[in-house]
């Protein structure tokens, strides 16, 4: 069972324990407490993100692009963002009125973006360990 899952049972039966149940409620949410602690998320500012694309060019040049396309840029690895941690950013970024857009196809998410500023690609290798939990995810 992942975290998610797990905070979510805690959370129910946090919910359901009565007024007299109060220890075991707090074991719960202690519980819970834990668990967010231990998920690693994600510290990356938005605005250096953004920094690294070029807003500057006309819409036409822009293009719809997965995240796969995205992590073979050091400037992106640089982060130290993987796959699902970049694809939660993104996310939040695209809910703001920036130009940025998200929709999810056949192929998974994919995001309108700008072109990127500066195209230093990794290695295939680097490309695989980075990609490795978008593969786990779907």
């Amino acid at each position: 069972m992942d975290k998610y899952n797990r905070i979510n049972i805690l959370l129910r039966l946090a919910a359901l324990c009565s007024p007299s149940d109060a220890e075991r409620k707090k074991e719960y949410m202690d519980e819970v407490d834990d668990l967010l602690l231990s998920t690693r998320y994600t510290d990356a500012p938005v605005d250096n993100l953004l920094d690294l694309f070029d807003f500057e060019v006309p819409k036409y040049e822009w293009r719809w692009t997965t995240l796969s396309e995205l992590l073979r840029n050091n400037s992106i690895c640089e982060f130290g963002l993987d796959a699902l941690g970049l694809g939660r950013l993104l996310s939040r970024i695209s809910r703001e009125e920036n130009g940025i857009k998200r929709k999810r196809t056949n192929i998974g998410t994919q995001y309108y973006l700008p072109p990127l500023k500066y195209q230093k690609f990794v290695s295939s290798d680097d490309f695989k360990k980075a990609t490795e939990t978008e593969v786990s995810t779907k």
